[in-house]
């Protein structure tokens, strides 16, 4: 679990706010090699739930997140940093939706093989 947390899993697989997908039971659904590719190629296999959004506006600035709402008058768009980003219509200069994960690579860098194992043990313990 420390792990989980000290890495950063936990703020976007738990929770209300969470932007990934939740965990409780992934360790029951996809084999551990499964797993792991995953989290060490977040953009290998993205599904379109999951896709980043990058949105520029006519001030210049660019926002990468999952929209979590979108209507006629603009949309809510969720970073990867968790903030929330209201962008009206008429503010939105382009939009387009990437293939990509927010999830940023390289999560388990330098990791060694008892933190793999004690990872992949955590995994196993959450339940749906």
């Amino acid at each position: 679990k420390r792990l989980f947390t000290r890495r950063g899993c936990v703020q976007c697989h738990q929770g209300r706010r969470a932007l990934g997908p939740d965990l409780a039971g992934s360790a029951g659904r996809f084999s551990r090699d499964d797993l792991f590719t995953a989290i060490v190629l977040p953009n290998r296999d993205v599904s379109p739930r999951y896709q980043t959004t990058v949105v520029q506006t006519d001030a210049g600035r660019v926002y990468n997140g999952l929209i979590v709402y979108q209507s006629v008058d603009g949309l809510t768009l969720r970073t990867g940093t968790n903030q929330t980003i209201r962008l009206e219509r008429e503010e939105i200069e382009f939009q387009s939706r990437r293939p990509e994960s927010l999830m940023p690579a390289g999560l388990l860098k330098g990791m060694d093989d008892p933190g793999y194992a004690d990872l992949y043990a955590f995994l196993r313990t959450l339940r749906k």
